[in-house]
């Protein structure tokens, strides 16, 4: 987002909304003129799983919080969506759909015209070889067509310099590709990255559920609690009653 400052950006596939948000903080961040949209129907998928309507609810309401000035959320299939953006007009595409081949080929060919002349394409899980994934074949078909980089951590992130008019930033980010030591030594960098971010996460996430687990111990004793205080005066009462 920094190297490219994107007039516009468009994320296809963003469920959960944990990589849409994190582009859009960066355009907060930076008091970029971004604008910012986010395609998906929120119904889920093979790969991504089915779920229901408390997924989109819950993205919605965080993109309204804190990013409605300029994201949108636009719940539409891919091929439906495509329709609404002019040809030339997305600088930044982060490709996340359905994973199967002939799928992230159709959605990178129905895109393609929406493209400017500056743009750069993310291809989401080239690195992921199960579940009849294929990003990582339309991947081997386009990295050498382009100026490329691939991350491998993680399931994998393509990154495609697109356009013929690229920012010098995002030139000097691919230049680096040719140099094994450069490639190495950046891959390294955000592998570190996201591995700390990954732990700090994944301790919030065990730290969230021993309190829940913790809230739920306190209510099973407080039932009790009542349980007792009601046997308590039943037994009082009935005490009081023989006694009579």
């Amino acid at each position: 987002i920094e190297a490219l400052k994107p007039r516009s950006f468009v994320e296809l596939g963003t469920h959960g909304g944990y990589s849409y948000f994190a582009f859009c903080q960066a355009v907060k961040a930076m008091k970029l003129d971004t604008q910012c949209y986010a395609v998906d129907h929120w119904k889920g998928d093979e790969h991504a799983g089915h779920y229901d309507e408390e997924i989109y609810k819950r993205v919605s309401s965080y993109n309204e919080s804190h990013y409605a000035s300029f994201s949108r959320l636009v719940r539409a299939t891919f091929d439906e969506a495509v329709e609404h953006f002019e040809d030339g007009s997305v600088d930044l595409l982060h490709i996340d759909g359905r994973h199967f081949y002939d799928d992230v080929v159709h959605d990178y060919e129905t895109w393609r015209p929406k493209l400017s002349d500056r743009a750069v394409v993310l291809f989401h899980d080239t690195n992921v070889r199960e579940q009849g994934f294929g990003v990582f074949i339309l991947w081997a078909e386009l990295k050498d067509k382009f100026p490329s980089f691939e991350f491998l951590h993680g399931h994998g992130l393509g990154v495609l310099g697109y356009g013929e008019k690229l920012p010098d930033g995002i030139t000097e980010f691919f230049a680096a590709s040719e140099n094994t030591d450069a490639t190495i030594e950046i891959r390294q960098a955000y592998s570190r990255l996201g591995s700390a971010f990954k732990a700090a996460n994944e301790a919030s996430r065990t730290q969230s559920h021993i309190m829940d687990h913790l809230a739920h111990m306190a209510d099973q004793l407080a039932h009790m609690t009542d349980q007792l205080a009601t046997q308590h005066e039943e037994a009082k009462a009935e005490a009081a009653r023989a006694y009579a």
